[in-house]
């Protein structure tokens, strides 16, 4: 993953919420989760709880570990949950009433030090 020429990284998240009860959303590809009130305020939480874990990953006296812990999947049962809730908005877009359940990205700025 250090080799990636890019700015911006890309983390694919699902939020779900059972009724009218909280939000709660998981970073698939960091296995992260946060919990809010509102679908905006968990999105804000996730971007925050993923800015955070970079930082501290990437803040390290050990270089080799950083591979270890960046990407660190989420199990397949919440890929399987992610890819059912795409499949579930694609049909509900001709549904007037709104979903309980949402995928979004989050996009974190990294750095990448030059290999030493």
């Amino acid at each position: 993953m250090a080799n990636l020429p890019l700015n911006n990284i890309v983390f694919r998240c699902y939020a779900h919420r059972q009724g009218s009860g909280p939000w709660y959303s998981v970073c698939l590809d960091l296995n992260l989760a946060v919990e809010a009130e509102t679908l905006q305020a968990v999105k804000e939480k996730m971007n925050d709880v993923i800015g955070s874990y970079i930082e501290a990953v990437m803040d390290t006296d050990n270089p080799d570990s950083i591979q270890d812990l960046l990407p660190r999947r989420a199990p397949w049962l919440d890929w399987l949950k992610y890819y059912w809730i795409k499949q579930k908005i694609r049909f509900q877009n001709t549904l007037p009433r709104p979903s309980n359940d949402h995928t979004f990205k989050c996009f974190a700025p990294v750095k990448f030090a030059p290999a030493r």
